[in-house]
């Protein structure tokens, strides 16, 4: 689990970001919760995101982009 210190850090990016851990989203940066919406605090990222090239990068284990 990441410290309040690293949500910190990751809520100064200017693009959404989510921290991820067993499927489930631990933390949104203010960008993905303006974008998602505050619910997706534990929810499971396949229904967080519904997007299915997203959440296969997300939970996959290679690098890439997605629109």
């Amino acid at each position: 689990m990441k410290s309040p210190a690293d949500h910190k850090l990751l809520d100064l990016m200017a693009r959404p970001a989510l921290l991820v851990k067993d499927g489930r989203i631990t933390h949104a940066n203010p960008v993905a919760y303006q974008m998602l919406g505050a619910h997706i605090d534990g929810q499971d990222v396949r229904l967080a995101l519904r997007q299915p090239d997203a959440v296969a990068l997300v939970l996959g284990s290679n690098s890439g982009h997605v629109r």
